[in-house]
């Protein structure tokens, strides 16, 4: 049967030098997000390939709370996914704080911002804290920086 065959092959053959399982990749993202991304982290989260932590964003303002953001890290954390500014309210999300607050809490987590609502020009001026350590390893224009 393939379950007795899957039980093989995962390692049970009573050898006392099993590894302890991994924990899971962990997530963070915010309630905002559009289906794009919040969809494939619950494809995720359902089939038992990660863990993913919503944070939900402040009802007076519209904003993800960056200290909440902060507080959603575990030590497991890879990722860090927020947009840059909401479709439907025009918030526009502190990413560059994000961005510094997860890096000095956690510098190994990825970031991630889903900036398609914003234009280019706008995009740079927010973005550009978060793109100013790159300068040095990207070509990119003088003209941008």
């Amino acid at each position: 049967s393939s379950s007795s065959s899957n039980s093989g092959s995962s390692g049970s053959s009573g050898s006392s030098s099993k590894r302890p399982p991994q924990p899971l990749a962990h997530i963070v993202t915010s309630n905002l997000e559009h289906d794009s991304i919040l969809e494939p982290l619950q494809v995720l989260q359902r089939h038992g390939l990660a863990e993913v932590t919503i944070v939900p964003a402040s009802h007076a303002t519209g904003a993800v709370d960056v200290a909440s953001i902060v507080a959603a890290l575990q030590p497991n954390t890879c990722l860090v996914s927020v947009m840059l500014a909401n479709n439907e309210t025009g918030v526009i999300q502190p990413v560059a704080e994000i961005a510094q607050a997860v890096r000095a809490a956690a510098p190994s987590v990825l970031l991630h911002t889903d900036a398609a609502q914003v234009d280019c020009q706008s995009s740079l001026l927010f973005l550009f804290p978060l793109c100013r350590p790159l300068k040095k390893r990207l070509p990119i224009s003088q003209g941008y920086w």
